[in-house]
């Protein structure tokens, strides 16, 4: 076996690289966001919201016509929205039930609609402050994914193309403390347009070695900016907050850690042959590349832990059976509130196979006529 990232599944060619990308990218996401250091913060916060967009662009394939639009949006809705609003009803749900029983009021008896307004910033509304997480990821990706399509519509030069999407986010980011109060805001989805139609750029062009290696140092210059020169990080998709050397410093960013999944994924094949040789059965890869493709399940089940704060029960429950464990370093505590994030996303992933696996066994030929209406 040859070391390479490209395995055969399902008769299918598939580049399992992209897959380890999104799982570790989206571990550094929760650690960041539980980390309690400035430094590791502002490495990740550099790239690794960018990652997700310039990776979802990069498979935006086929061709742009406005008569597959109305389908193309529902697609969009069923793969985006659905989870949105899904895990915004669940976060009331929980947590009505568990302050009912507990007397607790975590989140002050929100109605649906105060976390359904917000879109990432804590929003003042009438029904008082709204706060959604990291789940505003989800809607921004909808509005970014349309209005892209709207533009390989009517522009059929991927330079244009490019041009366009860049000069529209450097908009939003500019009107964005005008409209940042108003609900469902559209701008942190413009915003995110410009990686988006890099990563679709880089499907559709080769892009010159010197592009790359001016990125990664335009990502070591920011990394020194944030770290030694005082500035805290700026890159920010939810706030449309970017300039043009961290738009650079993030492309380049999400290159070196592709480039080390590449290498990664190629050391465990190396280890995996190794082992097999000996008749071990050992197979790492099937880790990270689950978390790469249930990178949205994960975020689902971060951002409820995020608003809701439920999971700090098990952590309050693991310190008083381990003592020792209110010592560790918030580094460590970060990687313990990982570890059941991904626990609890695979016991959803479990279930939800079952329920796919009842469904299509009752129900084969309703199933089929839905997916052609989709």
């Amino acid at each position: 076996s040859n070391s390479t990232a490209v395995i055969i599944i399902n008769m299918h060619s598939r580049n399992l690289t992209y897959d380890v990308v999104k799982g570790l990218g989206i571990l550094l996401v929760i650690f960041a966001h539980f980390s309690n250091h400035w430094q590791i913060e502002n490495i990740f916060f550099s790239f690794h919201m960018p990652l997700f967009i310039l990776v979802a662009g990069l498979f935006d394939k086929g061709e742009a016509h406005i008569k597959d639009f109305g389908k193309r949006t529902r697609q969009n809705a069923w793969r985006l929205l659905v989870p949105y609003f899904g895990t915004l009803i669940y976060m009331c749900l929980i947590s009505l039930i568990w302050d009912a029983y507990t007397g607790e009021e975590t989140l002050n008896r929100l109605p649906l609609v105060r976390l359904a307004v917000s879109t990432g910033d804590f929003y003042a509304t009438p029904y008082g402050e709204a706060w959604c997480g990291p789940l505003w990821f989800l809607f921004a990706l909808f509005i970014t994914r349309e209005l892209f399509f709207l533009l390989r519509c009517g522009i059929r030069n991927p330079y244009v193309v490019l041009l366009v999407s860049t000069a529209l986010s450097f908009t939003a980011s500019v009107l964005y403390p005008l409209l940042a109060p108003m609900a469902w805001n559209p701008l942190p989805g413009i915003g995110m347009l410009i990686f988006y139609a890099i990563g679709w750029f880089a499907h559709q062009r080769h892009i010159p070695a010197i592009a790359k290696v001016l990125s990664i140092i335009a990502w070591l210059a920011v990394i020194y900016w944030y770290l030694w020169g005082g500035a805290a990080a700026h890159l920010d998709m939810r706030t449309c907050h970017a300039n043009a050397l961290e738009v650079l410093g993030a492309c380049g960013g999400s290159l070196l850690l592709y480039g080390f999944c590449r290498y990664l994924l190629s050391a465990l094949e190396e280890v995996q042959t190794w082992c097999e040789h000996r008749g071990w059965k050992f197979a790492p890869a099937p880790f990270w590349t689950w978390c790469g493709r249930n990178s949205m399940l994960i975020l689902c089940v971060h951002s409820f832990d995020l608003v809701t704060n439920k999971f700090a029960f098990i952590m309050n429950w693991a310190t008083a059976l381990s003592p020792w464990l209110a010592t560790l370093d918030s580094a460590w505590l970060a990687l313990l509130r990982a570890a059941i994030t991904l626990l609890v996303a695979l016991l959803i992933d479990l279930g939800l196979h079952l329920f796919y696996h009842l469904r299509d066994r009752l129900f084969p030929n309703k199933l089929e006529h839905m997916a052609q209406s989709i």
